[in-house]
C-alpha cells in the first residue's frame, strides 16, 4: 500500500506532531481496538496512527494517539482497518497522547484524511 500523504488543513495535526494538550483535529488508522470486560464500566479503546504498519510489521514504536469512548462498549465504525479523523481535547496520560469521547468521522480511505479542510 503507498504512503498516505500528508493531512493539511487549518487546525489539522497529524499525530507525531501532537502537542501535550489542546483542542485539535487529527486522523489515522486504527490499529487496535480494546473492549472492557463485562464486569466492569462500559470504555472503548481505539489506537490511532498516521499509517498502517508495512508487512511484516513495525521495526519501531509508532507514534500514536490512544482515543476511549466512557460509557460505550462499542463505537460503530471503529475498527481494526478503518480509516477515521478525530476532533477533540487531547491531553498527555501515561505518556501518551490520549482524546475522551472524540467526535468522530470514518473515511473511505486515506486520501479523503489527506484533503482535510476542517478545523477543530
Amino acid at each position: 500500500m503507498p504512503a498516505p500523504s500528508q493531512p493539511s488543513g487549518p487546525g489539522f495535526v497529524t499525530i507525531a506532531d501532537l502537542p501535550e494538550r489542546g483542542r485539535l483535529t487529527t486522523g489515522g488508522f486504527v490499529e487496535f481496538v480494546r473492549y472492557t470486560p463485562a464486569a466492569g464500566a462500559p470504555r472503548f479503546q481505539a489506537s490511532l496512527v498516521d499509517r498502517p504498519a508495512a508487512p511484516g510489521g513495525r521495526r519501531a514504536a509508532a507514534p500514536r494517539i490512544e482515543l476511549l469512548w466512557h460509557g460505550r462498549s462499542r463505537v460503530p465504525g471503529i475498527v481494526p482497518g478503518a480509516w477515521v479523523r478525530v476532533r477533540g481535547a487531547v491531553s498527555t496520560v501515561r505518556g501518551v497522547p490520549t482524546m475522551y469521547d472524540p467526535h468522530y468521522e470514518i473515511l473511505a480511505s486515506h486520501r479523503e484524511l489527506a484533503g482535510t479542510e476542517r478545523s477543530a
